[in-house]
């Protein structure tokens, strides 16, 4: 398993106890090529942040199907997904705090030297709120400029 391996990060990420930062972490820690669930106990517990609940939470996965399906619905959706290791993840993204382990993006990759917005907003918004953004959104990009959103849900 790959540390791009989309349904890997998405089965980890589906865990309790288990979130961005520590997946980030314990897939950064393990040698390329090792799949966390293939671990014991001790080997999880030797990666930084992951101590006994999180490491139970790994070891005690049932359903590894929720990445292959996630994966499946956000192609099908015309999704492509991007981890945090993958070569064209966004550099200036990395440079964040807590920057996301995987996008979901659609659309032409965001050249580094592209002018570009980033529109990002609550979790629960108002229609009010997600039809002042889209017009918004759909303004900007009239004018050429790369909208980048964090509204992948709207």
């Amino acid at each position: 398993m790959s540390r791009t391996d989309h349904t890997l990060i998405l089965n980890l990420l589906n865990l309790p106890m288990i979130g961005r930062q520590r997946v980030r972490t314990l897939l950064s820690h393990l040698p390329e090529n090792t799949n966390p669930f293939d671990l014991d106990m001790e080997e999880l517990c030797q990666a930084p942040g992951i101590d006994i609940k999180p490491a139970r939470a790994v070891l005690s996965c049932e359903d590894f199907n929720f990445g292959a399906n996630e994966a499946g619905i956000c192609m099908d959706k015309g999704y492509r997904l991007v981890s945090f290791w993958d070569p064209d993840y966004p550099v200036l993204l990395k440079k964040i705090y807590d920057p996301p382990i995987i996008l979901y993006t659609r659309g032409r990759p965001l050249l580094a030297e592209e002018d570009a917005i980033a529109v990002v907003g609550t979790r629960t918004m108002t229609p009010y709120g997600r039809n002042t953004t889209q017009t918004i959104a759909g303004e900007l990009s009239q004018y050429g400029l790369t909208v980048v959103s964090g509204l992948a849900g709207a």
